[in-house]
């Protein structure tokens, strides 16, 4: 009888440390569960922050790219209207890129450039070509801006004026890296000045001459009438 209730004791006791057990991993399975819930409901939020962030950051991107390329309209209009063409050389990779307002002013449809330096040069006027090629190696030495005025010769064979400003940027460590720069149709401008420098040729010729004439001395033949005869030296129509 005793030995029956130690053996049911004995398994009650095992029976309970078995639910201790259980119960504590149950608990602890509940915890973990609970701190997995707060994970996913924690990533859910960040997802849901993270989308609406990138959401508005698209947007943002949209409405920067809109407003760029507004802006580049904006631009390439107002070139077109100044008769401004803008490249960029670089020198690294020796792409020279133009805009078509640029192949235009050279005679050139859109497309039509070489993408060198080297086609660039060759379609300088012969006479102008070394010295635009000096003030590119002084600008490609000193990286300081740089401007001048120079002859086109279009494929069709007409002359054109072009003048440039462009500068060369270093790279981190001091060699160049690229050129940027406008050029200016002013072909007009230049005949204007030309026609202008005639004028003034043609009038300071004409004003010599007139100098030349008055310096000359009189050569008036007296008249041989008797009146002319009976005047005295004084008389105001008498010839010396």
């Amino acid at each position: 009888m005793h030995n029956d209730r130690r053996q049911f004791d004995a398994e009650d006791d095992r029976v309970m440390a078995s639910l201790g057990k259980f119960a504590s991993s149950a608990y602890q399975a509940l915890v973990r569960i609970e701190d997995l819930k707060s994970q996913v409901a924690e990533r859910e939020k960040a997802e849901a922050e993270l989308r609406e962030l990138t959401d508005g950051l698209e947007e943002q991107v949209r409405a920067r790219t809109a407003e760029l390329q507004r802006s580049e309209e904006r631009l390439r209009l107002a070139q077109q209207v100044a008769r401004i063409g803008t490249f960029e050389w670089n020198i690294q990779t020796g792409v020279n890129t133009w805009t078509p307002e640029l192949e235009e002013m050279y005679g050139l449809p859109p497309g039509g450039f070489g993408g060198t330096q080297t086609a660039f040069e060759n379609l300088v006027h012969p006479d102008d070509r070394a010295g635009v090629i000096e003030l590119n190696n002084w600008a490609l030495k000193t990286g300081k801006p740089t401007k001048g005025e120079w002859r086109v010769v279009w494929p069709d064979g007409s002359v054109h004026w072009i003048a440039g400003r462009w500068q060369v940027f270093m790279n981190e460590s001091g060699g160049p890296s690229r050129m940027i720069g406008v050029n200016i149709e002013i072909t007009d401008r230049k005949r204007a000045e030309e026609a202008l420098l005639g004028m003034s040729r043609k009038l300071i010729e004409a004003h010599e001459q007139e100098r030349t004439r008055r310096k000359r001395p009189s050569r008036r033949r007296c008249p041989t009438t008797r009146a002319s005869l009976d005047r005295t030296p004084s008389s105001p129509t008498g010839c010396p």
